[in-house]
């Protein structure tokens, strides 16, 4: 199961990435690297959702650079 929080590992990666090149891209995070980019986040998604339990996952939607998301 996904846990519904994004682990400490995958906050890291994230907190560290220069998005800008992942504009309009949805990235999967497997263990603490980017393991999957793809325009749909349904494809990311379940190419998460095929890692084993033990793996530490997290997907991250990054917006175009001139549009706004709020969460």
């Amino acid at each position: 199961m996904i846990n519904p929080m994004p682990t400490r590992t995958a906050l890291d990666t994230f907190n560290q990435m220069d998005l800008r090149q992942y504009a309009g891209l949805a990235i999967g995070i497997v263990n603490g690297k980017i393991a999957f980019k793809n325009k749909d986040p349904n494809m990311v998604m379940k190419r998460l959702l095929a890692q084993g339990k033990e793996k530490e996952v997290a997907l991250i939607c990054v917006p175009k650079v001139k549009m706004a998301m709020s969460l």
